[in-house]
């Protein structure tokens, strides 16, 4: 493993000493900002980058398939659990395909899965596919770790030394900040302590209680959550401002999720779980949301008339 100042500093560190001229990168196209951001650098540096439709498994094989005619290896990089979503990436699938195409690699960016999931807060892509050849997983040691940092696990001691010695911010970028890294080793007692999964089932707990509400409520919602992370879904951009300010008057902080964070018509309200909030706090959100739902509805025939 190799500590990095942040998650984003360590795909710019990693992804253009990885990967060379004669590769060629696919990118989900719901995969986090910074990962687009360190795809567009290697970009520049002479590799192609096609950007794939989200979750379609079937094109991603079919693009695998034909580039790996043409290019020395195929990069697929994406999110183990996507940032505004929630959803899960086919981490187990992508697995097969790994053992399947000699000329694929994997790049996992599971910040949003480190922690609340897997054995001692692994994270989701480690829990369900341990670290193999041809693969690298970038986490954070911020969101639920309650530290600072990021943290690249990769296959071999050669990869590690490539990017450590070579990557760009591993030699001009500050490391880790002193308090940060007092946080993150206390955190990583925690992980290693029976407490974890006590923390564990707390959150999941408030995972499938939301989720009742939410169906219970009829709250149009992207997906059924598995993660702590939930999208109402909206619409237009000026509805998800309508529903932010609304939930904010009624004093829940919420995140008001639009372009280019997601398509323009996909606009939504993201919020996430935490163990700090009690049942009657996800309750009193819901509420809230089920409420000024209509109110919400009504700016979106508003701006059409």
């Amino acid at each position: 493993m190799l500590a990095t100042p942040t998650t984003t500093l360590g795909h710019i560190a990693a992804l253009p000493v990885l990967i060379e001229k004669g590769d060629v990168i696919l990118i989900d196209q719901m995969a986090h900002s910074s990962l687009q951001t360190a795809a567009k650098l290697v970009q520049a540096e002479g590799v192609p980058v096609e950007t794939l439709v989200h979750g379609n498994l079937e094109l991603l094989e079919e693009r695998i398939d034909a580039l790996s005619k043409q290019y020395r290896h195929v990069w697929y990089l994406t999110d183990g659990v996507y940032s505004m979503f929630g959803d899960l990436a086919p981490v187990k699938e992508l697995g097969k395909l790994l053992n399947h195409y000699e000329q694929l690699h994997l790049y996992f960016d599971d910040a949003h899965g480190m922690s609340w999931t897997g054995k001692h807060g692994r994270g989701y892509v480690l829990d369900c596919l341990p670290i193999q050849e041809r693969m690298v997983v970038a986490t954070s040691l911020c969101k639920a770790y309650a530290a600072g940092g990021g943290a690249l696990i990769f296959p071999n001691a050669q990869m590690h030394r490539q990017v450590k010695n070579c990557g760009g911010p591993m030699i001009f970028s500050g490391p880790i900040q002193p308090p940060m890294l007092g946080a993150a080793i206390a955190s990583a007692r925690i992980h290693l302590s029976p407490e974890i999964n006590r923390l564990q089932r707390e959150l999941k707990d408030r995972i499938a209680f939301c989720n009742h509400l939410l169906r219970a409520y009829d709250i149009p919602v992207e997906n059924s959550s598995q993660s702590p992370i939930f999208f109402v879904k909206l619409g237009r951009p000026e509805v998800a401002g309508e529903m932010a300010k609304s939930l904010l008057d009624d004093g829940f902080y919420t995140n008001h999720a639009v372009y280019p964070a997601v398509s323009r018509r996909k606009s939504g309200v993201r919020f996430t779980l935490t163990t700090h909030l009690s049942a009657e706090d996800i309750h009193g959100l819901v509420e809230a949301i089920a409420r000024n739902l209509p109110k919400a509805m009504e700016s979106k025939h508003k701006k059409k008339a």
